[in-house]
């Protein structure tokens, strides 16, 4: 078992990335920046500050002969963790074809640091128990935070919240602003342990904790019912009836007996879920919009109402895709692609200033992107998953089963996966369910006694320097040029706005603007608005003359961005005939005829950009 305080630091790592934020100005005042970069790059650093804290205090769990037998030896979770390792080598092959590196490195980078840390804690695990009611703890901790204060903005009895809680120039508006940025995120982050913190009521044996998680558990079901996410309610719904059926088809068989070292008998249990269930129903029926969102869930439930949707709409043109690209177009490569897939409903969602980012949907985004051989390995990880939890979790797989059901919902009808901290979530969820099946035979007092010299100094201080390597690289550049990046944009609205009002803008303003872009692009790292920010930059260099700077600036979108039909356009309107002309049918061939794919021939452009 490992020490009070070793517990605390490892549900503090855990809580710690779900309360992330980037504070920025707008209009004067402190305001922050709430989307996925800050929650990115806290999450990656705990990752990193974990695994260096297992290589310290425990370094048995980082051995390289007990990490493999973590994956080897016979245990109920050796399925799933093969497929796992089978799954994340495939996305890493995928970069052999992926045309945009920092689209990939993006994402691989996530999914390796997310894996490694989850392969770690499973051999830790395996050696100490503990580890897993600390991982639960922590994201219980996380989300019970967030809930608390996203019922604080919602009360209204703190203004302060709602006008430092908004993200800087949102896309899509702020209903609900919150830690997790607006509601969407909101929802599935909330539910994403609502099933995890229910089992904490089943299992606790403390009557004061016990009342406090079943307090915790009705504020998230009312603060979910407030938050208008379909796929959440869709996906509780359906985790809910899973659970039901479980217990019953276990008490018929004996299974859940009464057991005196429970806290909650069954029956009484059936009562407090009828109750947490009604309030989330009151919350339902209270609201107007609320229940007009509810009642449009039919859509999802319905074939032809999916397919004329837009996620119906995604899936069909990711068809195209895969057909064009049996083994995926590459991870991190949706959104790249999608345009010269469009044969179904082209207009939804994408004009030339507009284009959608994901699939809405993690299983439909893998399949266009890693293809058939990561689409079956995606399913058969999530299906053996299940499996394990209901074959071989005992009272507590039950539960986590719910929770990674739920969570197979909503990714199939949202995007779980596009929000990194949600990513994290979905792994730790998973380390949860693998971690009751591991054999806990090895369990040695001795494993925190450091190795024998020089290979535990060499393993403690290689696994220290590629942490601070990784910290100070993502804390000293990443965040800053997040900060920067959305500083330029919204500073661009504004410019654009007065263009529009007054058929003028500042020339001085323009200046900064530039000025502005190239202080970002001297920072190292990567974030989702490169491409928005490179088309930014080259309209406003147009505007000023610059045309020099302007086609940098496109060329560099469209290294981002191969397909893009805003800088095709900037491009064509930038060089002179032949090469303006290619970029004309370019333009014309992505927003009015590419259907299945297509090759054209477009002038060679610099690949030198900074990013």
């Amino acid at each position: 078992m490992p020490t009070p305080s070793i517990r605390f630091g490892l549900g503090l790592a855990i809580t710690l990335p779900a309360l992330a934020v980037s504070w920025g100005f707008t209009n004067g005042q402190v305001v922050f920046v709430l989307y996925r970069e800050p929650k990115l790059a806290l999450a990656m650093i705990t990752a990193w500050c974990s695994i260096a804290a297992v290589a310290w205090l425990r370094p048995r769990a980082v051995f390289p002969r007990e990490l493999l037998a973590t994956l080897t030896k016979p245990s109920p979770s050796r399925p799933s963790l093969m497929l796992a390792a089978l799954f994340l080598g495939w996305l890493t092959v995928t970069g052999l074809w992926s045309p945009v590196r920092q689209l990939y490195l993006y994402e691989i980078l996530q999914y390796l640091t997310f894996g490694a840390l989850v392969w770690v804690l499973l051999t830790w695990s395996r050696l100490e128990v503990g580890i897993a009611d600390a991982v639960r703890a922590g994201i219980v901790a996380s989300l019970g935070l967030v809930t608390i204060i996203g019922l604080a903005q919602l009360s209204g009895f703190f203004p302060a919240l709602e006008s430092w809680l908004r993200p800087i120039n949102p896309q899509f508006g702020a209903d609900h602003p919150s830690l997790m940025g607006y509601k969407n995120p909101a929802a599935l982050a909330v539910l994403g342990q609502i099933f995890l913190l229910a089992g904490w009521v089943w299992t606790s044996r403390s009557r004061k904790l016990r009342l406090l998680l079943i307090g915790l558990l009705a504020a998230e079901l009312f603060y979910l019912a407030t938050l208008h996410s379909r796929t959440s309610y869709l996906a509780l719904a359906v985790g809910a009836t899973f659970l039901v059926t479980v217990f019953l088809v276990k008490w018929r068989h004996g299974g859940l007996r009464p057991d005196p070292s429970k806290a909650i008998p069954i029956q009484r249990l059936g009562l407090v879920a009828a109750v947490l269930l009604s309030i989330f129903a009151i919350a339902l029926i209270a609201d107007p919009a609320t229940r007009q969102r509810a009642a449009s869930m039919g859509q999802f439930l319905s074939v032809e109402g999916y397919l004329q949707s837009d996620r119906g709409t995604y899936f069909r043109n990711t068809l195209e895709m895969v057909k064009q690209h049996p083994s995926g177009v590459g991870l991190g490569h949706w959104q790249t692609f999608y345009p010269v897939f469009r044969k179904y409903d082209r207009s939804r969602s994408f004009d030339e200033s507009f284009q959608v980012r994901r699939a809405h949907s993690d299983h439909v985004q893998l399949l266009g992107e890693t293809g058939w051989v990561g689409a079956g390995l995606w399913l058969a990880l999530l299906g053996s998953v299940l499996y394990a939890c209901l074959r071989h979790g005992g009272r507590e797989g039950s539960w986590t089963g719910a929770q990674w059901t739920a969570l197979i919902v909503a990714m199939a009808t949202d995007y779980v996966q596009e929000m990194p901290y949600h990513k994290l979530l979905l792994f730790l969820v998973a380390f949860l369910a693998l971690s009751r099946l591991t054999d806990r035979g090895d369990e040695d007092p001795m494993s925190s006694a450091p190795p024998a010299f020089p290979s535990g100094a060499f393993l403690r201080a290689a696994t220290l320097t590629w942490v601070a390597l990784g910290i100070s690289l993502v804390a000293a550049e990443h965040l800053r040029k997040q900060q920067l990046s959305a500083e330029l944009l919204r500073r661009y609205s504004g410019a654009m706005d007065d263009l529009r009002r007054d058929g003028r803008v500042e020339r001085t303003s323009l200046q900064a603007l530039l000025q502005l872009g190239e202080q970002t692009a001297s920072l190292r790292g990567f974030t989702k608005v490169d491409h928005r920010r490179h088309l930014a930059l080259a309209h406003t260099a147009s505007l000023l003359g610059d045309r020099g700077s302007a086609f940098k600036h496109a060329a560099c979108a469209l290294e981002i961005h191969p397909y893009s039909p805003k800088a095709m356009a900037m491009m064509s309107s930038l060089t002179e005939a032949p090469e303006s002309q290619k970029w004309s049918r370019a333009y014309r061939h992505v927003m009015h005829e590419a259907t299945s794919g297509f090759e054209l021939d477009l002038p060679k452009i610099p690949t030198n950009c900074p990013d």
